[in-house]
């Protein structure tokens, strides 16, 4: 599935709207969502004032929204294709703060939202040479 991305390439230039392609369908505990709209706030800016913080190159952007087309399934996927959706920051759902329905200071917010999450051979996101991207940006 190929789309338009806004994409960061360094902490020195700007964002630059590229043809990204995106490898697979969704894993289990996973959706994949058709977006209708989407925004650029102040975190998705503030990486590039935070060289080293965040894997690059990145596709970030993390409000949106949209309907889902098609399902993981598995366990935490409550949703079904044709489901409209907002997007937002992941959390584990697990720990302390997000048993008390605090999310925002889950235990790994950071991992699952400002690093680029997991590692994939190959990588499920990448550019027109085939290189691979950073595939997480706030969950």
């Amino acid at each position: 599935m190929r789309f338009q991305a806004a994409v960061l390439r360094s902490h020195e230039d700007p964002f630059t709207i590229e043809e990204v392609a995106l490898r697979a369908e969704p894993d289990p505990g996973e959706v994949l969502v058709e977006i209708a709209g989407a925004g650029m706030c102040r975190t998705d800016l503030a990486v590039r004032r935070s060289a080293g913080r965040s894997p690059l190159p990145a596709v970030l952007g993390h409000e949106g929204a949209g309907v889902v087309v098609a399902t993981g399934g598995g366990p935490g996927v409550a949703l079904d294709v044709g489901d409209h959706v907002v997007l937002s920051f992941d959390s584990c759902g697990h720990c302390r703060s997000c048993r008390a329905a605090a999310p925002a200071y889950c235990d790994s917010f950071a991992s699952l939202n400002l690093f680029g999450g997991r590692e994939e051979d190959p990588p499920r996101l990448t550019d027109a040479t085939g290189k691979g991207l950073a595939p997480r940006w706030f969950g």
